[in-house]
This record gives structure tokens, sequence and C-alpha cells, in this order.
């Protein structure tokens, strides 16, 4: 083998030189390219994912806080005994509002379902008949959900507007958890 002059080493470094140069771009760089490209748009997707999960997160805080002002008028608070007193106290507020006399209340036991309670109360009272149907109107628009479960209408005296009304009335709650 013959020995190369200056200037065939010149090009043969400069051969050898673009050779690694290409290889290392085609073998180093290039995958490193496409390994990042990938990554990214992983990062991409990733990032879509999370901002999709965070705004269900959003969205459950909300529902879950309109959720619980829904539930509050229906949550017990206090013992049986208190919650009976609070809606008592409630009828007879509505009943003299409706201008009506209050005959009877009678208490009933509340009844248990599940995790739910009932709270049931019978009411007779007199009045007229327009009196009656504001006192039911009130009854069915109470923040509370009051739930007529039996109603009768008795005339007093014959010729005359009085009514009696014997009504049975129950509340849906849900007890407080200890």
């Amino acid at each position: 083998m013959r020995r190369l002059n200056p200037r065939e080493k010149i090009f043969a470094i400069i051969t050898v030189m673009l050779v690694l140069l290409f290889g290392i771009v085609e073998l180093v760089i290039k995958p490193v390219k496409r390994i990042e490209s990938r990554v990214d748009q992983e990062l991409l997707d990733q990032n879509k994912i999370l901002r999709k999960d965070i705004n269900l997160v959003n969205d459950e805080r909300q529902l879950s806080n309109q959720y619980e002002e829904l539930l509050k008028p229906f949550i017990q608070q206090g013992s049986d005994e208190e919650a009976m007193s609070v809606l008592l106290a409630q009828l007879e507020t509505l009943a003299n509002e409706a201008k009506l006399r209050i005959v009877e209340i009678k208490p009933q036991k509340g009844k248990k379902a599940d995790n739910y309670k009932f709270l049931s109360v019978g009411l007779s009272f007199q009045g007229t008949l327009l009196n009656i149907e504001r006192f039911l109107y009130a009854v069915q628009s109470s923040p509370n959900d009051l739930n007529v479960d039996e109603l009768i209408l008795e005339s007093n005296v014959p010729g005359q507007d009085s009514l009696t009304c014997r009504i049975n009335l129950s509340q849906f709650l849900i007890p407080v958890q200890q």
C-alpha cells in the first residue's frame, strides 16, 4: 500500500469525518429527535387528558355543592323529638297564617326506611274552604317539602261555610350520621 500525500490525507480525513458525521446524524441525532417528537406528542396528549380531568373535578365540586344545597332542607337537625317539635311549630304557624282553628294535633311515630326517616303528624282544624286551601298551598310550598298523605273534609253544620279538616302530613328527612 502506498503512502498518501498530504492532499489525499486531508481528503481522507474529511471523508472519514463526513462519514462519522453522517453516522452520528443518522444513528444518534435522528432517533433522539424522533423520540423527542414522540415524547412531546405524548405530553400534549397527557396535558389534554389532564385538562379534561381538571374540568371534570371542578364540575364535580360544583355539582356536589349544588347537591348539598338541595339536601339542606331534608337533613335532620337534632333528635327525632326536636325535629317533630320544629315540624309542629311550622304547622301551627301555617295554620295561624291561614286563619284556621286547630282542634287536635297528633304527632305519630316516625317511620324509618333504609337511610331515610318520615315524620308524620295528624291534624284536625276548622275553617273555611278558602282558608283550608291557603293552608294546603302553604304546606305544599314549604321548603321542607311536606307531603299530604290523607285529607278528609267534613261539613260542621249544613248551610255554613265552616269545614272540619283532618289531614295526615309527613316529612321526609335524612338523619345525620354520627
